[in-house]
């Protein structure tokens, strides 16, 4: 469950995850949806994911980047 701190002030949110080769596996405009690690409907390979945020709150706009690291057994 997402903590709900101020969720209700942010606008224009868009969330993208790229893999290495920058390919988009995944993007929302929507807080609540998370990446369930998959892309076109199968299992994600275990690889280093990059992860870009992007939204505004209290009229300031943001941009956060990671990277994650999705493990298969």
């Amino acid at each position: 469950p997402l903590a709900v701190y101020c969720l209700d002030e942010i606008t224009n949110y868009e969330f993208f995850v790229y893999n290495r080769w920058g390919q988009k596996v995944f993007e929302s405009n929507r807080v609540a949806d998370e990446w369930d690690g998959t892309h076109v409907d199968e299992k994600a390979p275990t690889e280093t994911y990059v992860w870009v945020v992007k939204y505004t709150i209290f009229g300031i706009e943001k941009v956060k980047k990671g990277s994650v690291t999705l493990l298969r057994p």
